[in-house]
């Protein structure tokens, strides 16, 4: 079964949006300490916006998540190497 990206996505951006107010984190603090705009975060975390991966990695990186590929095993057709993951896999902070 193929992973569903949007699922994937969905989840992440509650588990950010959980860990921010488990560090009790505003989204200013957030957005201040990751150098990416307010109303940018407002919007991920809403679900409106989705953030270019460097702005997804600083944002992780602020709340302490390291985000790790996750490779498939079923080459592509055509291609002799895997192809690369639709998503990665979310490592809290006691995982990682």
């Amino acid at each position: 079964m193929t992973a569903n990206p949007m699922s994937d996505w969905s989840q992440l951006r509650k588990t950010l949006f959980r860990r921010r107010e488990a560090m009790g984190l505003r989204q200013s603090d957030v957005a201040d300490r990751g150098g990416f705009g307010l109303r940018s975060l407002e919007r991920w975390e809403a679900g409106k916006a989705e953030p270019h991966a460097l702005n997804l990695f600083l944002w992780c990186s602020v709340l302490g998540i390291r985000l790790t590929p996750v490779m498939t095993n079923t080459p592509a057709a055509g291609l002799q190497e895997p192809t690369p993951p639709v998503s990665g896999r979310v490592l809290a902070p006691e995982e990682a």
